[in-house]
Parts: C-alpha cells; structure tokens; sequence
C-alpha cells in the first residue's frame, strides 16, 4: 500500500512541478502584457511635451523597473506609440530541453491607447 501512495504522491509532484514550470512564461506574458501598455501610454503623453527621445527614455525607464528590456519604440502618423518588450524568463527543471527554450523568451508588443492624459 505504502509503495502506490508513494508513487501516487510522486506523479503528483511531477505534474505540478511540470505545471509551475510551463506556467511561469504564461505569467510572464501577462505581466509583460500591462508593463508594455503603460509604457506606450505613458510615452505618448511625454511625446508632445518633451520629444521623441525623452518619451522613449520614459518607457525604458518603466520597463526596466519592472525586470524587462524595452527591444522596440516607435511613433506612428497618428502620435500613436508602439513599443516592444522582452523579458527572459530562466527555466528551472527544463533548461536542457532545447525544443521548449524559445517558451522561455516572452516578448509583447503593445500600442497607446491614443487619450492622452488616460
């Protein structure tokens, strides 16, 4: 009885060890996902007071605060700024399992939602 418990308890770790790891470039994208969209927002509403490159250096800083890197900035016809984050997200159990390497590299693109001010 006490080796089925055991092996029981066993698979049972695995599937939520497995679960944790897999989870943890999911979480990421979502963080990523509303870091990205205040940067933009927060650049578009420095763009018309201090330029280009101070609204960039604004969206960088909000990004790296939160652990990321800012891989793109751009500023559309309409003032609309888009930007483009990444994070890199180290595997624990898997990093020696190259087909999965790629799940661990989160990147999000995001644009502002164009209201000023909002």
């Amino acid at each position: 009885m006490v080796p089925s418990l055991l092996k029981a308890a066993l698979a049972g770790g695995l599937v939520i060890g497995l679960a944790v790891e897999l989870g943890r470039p999911a979480v990421a994208r979502l963080e990523l996902h509303d870091v990205a969209r205040d940067a933009a927002d927060l650049a578009e509403e420095q763009l018309p007071l201090d330029g280009r490159r101070s609204s960039q250096r604004e969206a960088r800083a909000v990004v790296e605060s939160a652990g990321a890197e800012l891989t793109g900035f751009e500023v559309d016809q309409r003032g609309r700024v888009e930007v483009r984050v990444a994070r890199r997200v180290e595997p624990v159990v898997l990093d020696d399992l190259g087909r999965v390497r790629d799940w661990y590299d989160v990147e999000i693109d995001a644009t502002s939602n164009g209201v000023p001010g909002t």
